[in-house]
């Protein structure tokens, strides 16, 4: 994932409330068919990319991205928004022909994107987790069987009954 692809991320988001949620996002819009070039692995919280956390912190200490932290029940969460300084030069690099290349194939995920964003983090979670036990090579049935066990959930419960709507919407997307 580039410094770019990240930057214009958080532009289409308008920002985004935690690491989780980050993860959680870039891996489903990876999942369906945004060309994120980052690797992710299996953890607690679902998929994780250490990558993709370096990316973050790279882009906060040079400026591109603006954190934040919040006191929460179990911790600090950290947000992020694009810096206004950057603005500029982002819409400078987009005049050119990669920069053109590269916002259309960004923008074409906007959408996704928005959806994403209003979406709670432990749908994210769970539609992230069904969707690495998919193309780990379950079958949806199995990937839902094995999303609710490592998450401690119900296979009908309200919630992977609405991460299963956004997990098959994902990889149908990318599909179609």
């Amino acid at each position: 994932m580039t410094k770019y692809q990240l930057a214009k991320l958080m532009l289409m988001a308008g920002g985004l409330e935690s690491r989780k949620r980050v993860q959680k996002t870039v891996h489903l819009l990876k999942a369906a068919g945004c060309p994120l070039d980052v690797d992710f692995r299996l953890h607690y919280y679902g998929p994780y990319s250490a990558e993709l956390a370096g990316l973050l912190d790279r882009a906060t200490s040079s400026g591109i991205l603006d954190e934040t932290s919040h006191a929460i029940e179990v911790g600090t969460r950290y947000d992020y928004r694009l810096s206004d300084d950057v603005r500029d030069s982002l819409e400078a690099y987009e005049r050119t022909p990669d920069g053109q290349t590269a916002k259309a194939e960004m923008e074409a995920y906007e959408e996704l994107t928005k959806t994403l964003c209003g979406t709670s983090p432990r749908i994210l979670e769970l539609a992230s987790t069904m969707v690495a036990f998919h193309h780990a090579g379950c079958t949806w049935e199995e990937a839902i069987k094995e999303t609710a066990e490592f998450k401690s959930e119900t296979v009908k419960s309200e919630n992977m009954t609405k991460a299963r709507e956004l997990a098959r919407t994902v990889v149908r997307s990318a599909d179609g």
